[in-house]
């Protein structure tokens, strides 16, 4: 059964809160195209954070970064479009510039730039974001948007708080290509922007060998939690027969 959009919000507990104007309401975001010359192409206001999180929004930056427009799958007559892009490197960065942006400086500020060559995703936030801006893989984290962030949870969009950054890091060594550059700027005593470039350059070859390399001879981290988990399981539940 679909849901109307009032539905929803009250689903969510969002429905006239603050949440819901960020996520559905007047809060926007720049989108700005830019030309192999890094001249401005295009650019436009997109009212509405929720359609950062749209998978239609990926795909619209995956295909108009892609050089080639198609490459035909060896073996088979299925055609397959190439991405430039991690789908689940876009998808953190974006998820992460709507829950940690400072929204009472500038509505959040939030901005996707796409070049020919990378995209870079900024936003307004507090400074005390600058203390995670050096560390490769923080087991913590902060943002001013506890509630959003987990109606961000709630709806499948994120995970728990702090993981984005090692997130990020991992799906973009996965796809064979170079780190993602996190800054910090300080524009005031209490606000920065916080921006985040990835790249769509070639996959690096020797990269994605050694990722493969190390995976196939320690394993997957989530299969042994997941395994571990499951065990876990078997024994409260031989625990319980025994009982």
């Amino acid at each position: 059964m679909k849901l109307s959009s009032e539905e929803v919000l009250s689903k969510l507990n969002i429905k006239n809160k603050n949440v819901s104007g960020i996520l559905f309401g007047d809060f926007s975001f720049r989108l700005v195209h830019y030309k192999a010359n890094f001249e401005v192409l295009d650019q436009k206001e997109i009212k509405g954070l929720y359609h950062l999180l749209q998978e239609s929004f990926i795909h619209h930056i995956q295909s108009w970064t892609r050089k080639e427009p198609i490459a035909l799958k060896s073996g088979s007559l299925s055609v397959k479009e190439e991405k430039r892009y991690s789908d689940d490197a876009l998808r953190e960065v974006l998820v992460n510039a709507v829950a940690h942006s400072s929204f009472e400086k500038h509505g959040g500020g939030i901005k996707v730039e796409l070049y020919p060559d990378r995209i870079e995703i900024s936003n307004h936030c507090l400074q005390e974001e600058e203390a995670f801006i050096n560390k490769r893989f923080p087991k913590d984290s902060f943002s001013p948007n506890i509630f959003l962030v987990k109606v961000l949870r709630m709806a499948n969009f994120s995970e728990e708080l702090g993981t984005g950054k090692n997130k990020i890091f991992k799906y973009v060594i996965e796809d064979g290509k170079r780190e993602p550059l996190f800054e910090y700027r300080k524009t005031s005593n209490n606000y920065g922007i916080w921006s985040v470039t990835l790249y769509n350059e070639k996959l690096n070859e020797n990269l994605l060998n050694l990722f493969k390399s190390l995976k196939a001879q320690y394993g997957d981290r989530r299969d042994k939690n997941n395994k571990k988990k499951k065990v876990k399981v078997y024994l409260t539940k031989k625990r319980h027969t025994c009982r």
